[in-house]
């Protein structure tokens, strides 16, 4: 999401954002959301009673700058603008952290460049924040969104409208204030994290925390995927995720990927989550099928009667 063939990285980076589009619903997911999307949809079935989060921690925290890109749905960069700025000093959450370590940052005040961007969903930003987040691995981008008030966390994650992938934490003096921040602001120093705000930039092959998430998400996801170098060398095949509407005959690919069982994974939490219908007609979805997409022969399905257990070709 929000790259042009003109863009190069290195063979070993991986994007960390996409969106993911089914039965006409469109969510806006990082690599670490998408590897704890169920555990916290089960947290909202509960009420989100198992969650806590820290809301007054990063009142007593210094204030920092924070690098970035501004992320968006398909939505013009002008209306995103003015409900970000009428957020500050408003509670954003990541989920970056373990549920046990929930807290909140806020940002006092947040500036754009869009005359630098490399796609029109995606803005460089600097912002004054307060943080609790010790930003402890640069391989990797920070991601915050809004917490609604009244709403789950997993509905504000499933929700939002957009995203911060904050990429450098900078510490400024005593001396700094919401008037005078802006000042401080370098501009190297803030290309360089927005650059890779959308990527990680870590060795796939160590397999950190969240490195599964990232390595699935390519971009948006009912497109077909070209993946150049993002998969791990062990994983040679690919396999698709298709939704498969019976009274018209038609296929519609969702998803590709080199890990079978993570693809299975995502097509069970899909139909546990949404009503799924064609996003270009409206029309049911009947089973979602898995094919190798060498040969295009199908390995397994998954349909209502059976919505959590794949069933296999004979």
């Amino acid at each position: 999401m929000g790259h042009s063939e003109n863009c190069t990285y290195s063979d070993d980076d991986a994007l960390l954002y996409c969106i993911l589009r089914s039965g006409g619903h469109e969510m806006l997911l990082s690599a670490r959301e998408a590897d704890v999307f169920d555990q916290y949809l089960e947290y909202a079935r509960h009420n989100d009673k198992e969650l806590s989060v820290d809301m007054e921690s990063a009142d007593h925290e210094p204030l920092s700058i924070i690098y970035g890109g501004l992320m968006m749905k398909r939505c013009e960069f002008d209306k995103i603008r003015k409900i970000v700025e009428d957020l500050k000093d408003y509670a954003f959450l990541d989920l970056d952290r373990d549920k046990e370590n929930l807290a909140a940052s806020c940002y006092k005040d947040i500036v754009f460049f869009p005359e630098h961007k490399k796609h029109d969903n995606f803005i460089p930003f600097a912002a004054l924040m307060q943080t609790t987040h010790p930003f402890d691995n640069d391989e990797l981008s920070v991601t915050m969104f809004p917490m609604n008030k009244g709403n789950l966390i997993w509905e504000c994650m499933a929700g939002k409208q957009f995203l911060l992938a904050c990429r450098k934490k900078v510490a400024v003096n005593d001396e700094t204030t919401v008037d005078n921040w802006k000042n401080q602001i370098n501009m190297d120093e803030l290309m360089a994290a927005y650059q890779v705000a959308d990527l990680y930039t870590g060795p796939l092959n160590d397999e950190p925390d969240t490195a599964d998430g990232a390595e699935i998400i390519h971009g948006v996801f009912d497109e077909k995927q070209n993946n150049t170098g993002n998969s791990k060398e062990e994983h040679q095949g690919q396999y698709k995720l298709e939704a498969y509407d019976k009274d018209n005959d038609v296929y519609v690919e969702i998803l590709t990927l080199s890990d079978i069982e993570i693809l299975k994974q995502l097509g069970c939490n899909l139909w546990e989550r949404l009503n799924l219908s064609r996003y270009d007609t409206n029309e049911p979805i009947d089973w979602l099928v898995i094919s190798d997409t060498e040969d295009e022969h199908p390995i397994c399905f998954l349909s209502g009667t059976t919505p959590t257990q794949w069933q296999s070709y004979e």
